[in-house]
């Protein structure tokens, strides 16, 4: 959650900053972009595996930085990818499309956006993954874990209640009919209208 938040925040900057100022969101419910939270959870386990390890710590600070730098930067380029992928084979849409960039690899990522998840990396695995690891004791707390349950079924509905959304949005594009009352439902609560006001940033692509 608060990685899809960050995310949120980020994007919407940079969507004011270019003078545009249409809301970006990931999810039907909440200010949440979903791809910057799967970043995050990577991060988190990768690099705290490899903080854990005695031989990575021997390593110089130099090498260190530069391991990490490359980690964040094919993770996050992989991630992007992927993610791009799926929504357009799952969904028929993009979000986005970087084949006016140089070094593009299908419009989908590149390598300025990778270079940029590398730095990323770097911030975490120096700044963020120290406080995250001080804070692991606390969460253990029984009102914390609590906390953390109910916002983890609240992701996990409003993941699933946008995908089966989106996905019927699709159908509803190819003549697909309603083929019970749940799709029905999905007609009625998320209309296209509601839908494309929300995902303002995703389309239907050219090729």
């Amino acid at each position: 959650m608060l990685g899809s938040f960050v995310g949120f925040i980020h994007e919407n900057l940079l969507t004011i900053l270019k003078g545009d100022l249409i809301l970006r969101q990931g999810l039907i419910y909440g200010p949440f972009i979903v791809i910057y939270g799967i970043g995050l959870v990577a991060f988190y386990y990768i690099f705290s595996y490899l903080k854990s390890r005695s031989n990575f710590d021997k390593k110089s600070r130099l090498a260190q930085f530069f391991f990490v730098f490359l980690v964040g930067f094919l993770v996050g380029g992989i991630t992007e990818y992927l993610s791009s992928y799926i929504q357009e084979k799952a969904f028929g849409t993009i979000s986005w499309d970087y084949s006016n960039l140089m070094l593009d690899l299908n419009g989908r990522t590149s390598l300025f956006h990778s270079i940029f998840w590398g730095l990323m990396s770097l911030f975490f695995y120096e700044i963020l993954l120290p406080i995250l690891t001080r804070m692991s004791d606390r969460l253990e707390r029984p009102a914390i874990k609590n906390t953390i349950f109910i916002l983890s079924l609240f992701m996990i509905f409003d993941i699933s209640i946008s995908a089966l959304a989106v996905h019927r949005q699709s159908e509803r594009r190819n003549d697909v009919p309603a083929r019970g009352r749940f799709d029905t439902f999905l007609d009625e609560t998320y209309p296209d209208a509601r839908l494309d006001a929300i995902f303002s940033n995703s389309r239907v692509p050219e090729r």
